[in-house]
């Protein structure tokens, strides 16, 4: 993983052990080495993926084996779009070795561990080339904007098939409510292998949202004023809320649109721009965006 603060890129990486819930990936470059606390994911735990091969109570070397295979479908059959395997009734040494730091399944994945349950989701990660479209875009980020360490990422870069979409904005959602919303941008990377190789972005920001009125309000409002007439509580609450933005980059090996990519400096950097100097929104270009998704679109 790499990571950096007050900006910190995080490409999909977390994982615990003391939380019911959580998130790590095993085998690949952006592994998180150390252990970070995450709760309250039953929500945002996915168990019912169209295409997902489920496994109940499987032993180590059946998992091993449907990793495997899942894993020379996704790289040699441009038509496979799954990338997942649901794994139920999950035993507890199961849970401590597919969740530990080695790769047991002997090819990069990304688990989704919901121990209480004893349930999980495991992505399977395609070849190297689609992983370097997250390593492209961390290292620039972090060339720009060098900094210090820190518990969660203010910009976390989930990528996958584009069939995975529905699940990758779950992640995304998880990243946002597990972090207590220090987790400010979440970007979407979609890579589409047919009928054209192409890769799309989207972007999720964290947007204030005043709540809806609702009869439970109105009643609670009511109470508060009878308690305090002077109670700020009286104003209906403005909470965060993760924002998609309007509109989808789409890259191609000829043509990129709606082009540029914008991150906002403070959501990244967790603090205004200092004044009087170079310091402004991240801005990935045409050029900076072609360049970064080259490696899908040479793949084969």
């Amino acid at each position: 993983m790499l990571s950096l603060s007050p900006l910190t890129v995080s490409s999909s990486s977390l994982g615990t052990n003391d939380a019911e819930s959580s998130k790590k990936s095993v085998g690949n470059p952006e592994s998180l080495s150390s252990v970070e606390a995450a709760t309250d994911c039953d929500s945002h735990l996915p168990f019912e993926i169209p295409g997902a091969v489920v496994l109940s109570a499987p032993s180590l070397p059946v998992l091993q084996e449907a990793a495997n295979e899942l894993y020379r479908q996704i790289n040699s059959d441009p038509s496979c779009t799954n990338q997942y395997i649901i794994v139920l009734n999950i035993s507890q040494p199961l849970q401590e070795v597919i969740g530990g730091d080695r790769n047991p399944l002997e090819v990069p994945y990304r688990l989704t561990l919901d121990e209480k349950h004893q349930r999980g989701v495991i992505r399977i990660i395609p070849s190297k080339a689609h992983e370097r479209v997250t390593q492209s875009f961390s290292a620039q980020l972090i060339r720009n904007n060098p900094s210090d360490d820190d518990d969660w990422p203010s910009l976390v870069i989930e990528t996958g098939l584009s069939e995975s979409e529905a699940q990758l904005r779950n992640d995304a959602h998880w990243w946002f409510s597990n972090s207590g919303y220090q987790v400010k941008l979440v970007l979407l990377i979609h890579i589409q292998r047919s009928p054209q190789r192409r890769v799309v972005l989207k972007l999720y920001s964290l947007r204030p949202t005043t709540a809806r009125i609702t009869r439970g309000l109105q009643v609670e409002v009511g109470r508060t004023l009878l308690d305090d007439p002077a109670s700020s509580q009286a104003v209906p609450p403005t909470q965060l809320r993760p924002h998609l933005a309007a509109r989808e980059i789409v890259v191609t090996s000829s043509n990129v649109e709606n082009a540029p990519l914008e991150l906002e400096f403070e959501s990244v950097m967790r603090r205004p721009p200092a004044p009087n100097t170079k310091e402004r929104n991240i801005i990935f270009t045409a050029e900076d965006l072609t360049s970064c998704c080259r490696h899908p679109m040479s793949f084969r």
